[in-house]
């Protein structure tokens, strides 16, 4: 369990993530901001398997959600997202998934930018 997010990326470019597995990792899987490669396929997440909540009777945890001490919250249960994809100006659009598993989502597995919400 990772706390905000499993992993993020802000103002990426060619980036690709293969072969990936995440479980449980608090508010989202992935958040990424916006690209600037001039295809979708240039970014990408291939061949992954991220899997929500478990419902294991895990000890507590907590994750630190704010620039304080006092966004302190509880661990565990369904995320508020799966993946939010960046956003390209030149692609028309964020990055490409494909065979890519979402084991136990509550919540959209797949949104659009972190940042303005476009995707």
């Amino acid at each position: 369990r990772n706390g905000k997010a499993g992993f993020t990326a802000t103002v990426c470019g060619k980036v690709g993530f293969q072969g990936m597995v995440a479980v449980q990792n608090g508010l989202v899987v992935f958040e990424g901001r916006s690209t600037s490669v001039s295809a979708w396929d240039e970014s990408y997440i291939r061949n992954a398997l991220f899997v929500d909540y478990l419902p294991l009777p895990l000890a507590e945890s907590y994750g630190i959600f704010e620039d304080s001490f006092e966004g302190v919250k509880p661990l565990g249960g369904p995320m508020e997202d799966g993946i939010l994809l960046p956003w390209n100006e030149f692609a028309g659009g964020g990055m490409s998934i494909s065979n890519v598993t979402f084991m136990n989502f509550k919540a959209p597995c797949i949104r659009g930018c972190a940042h303005c919400g476009r995707g």
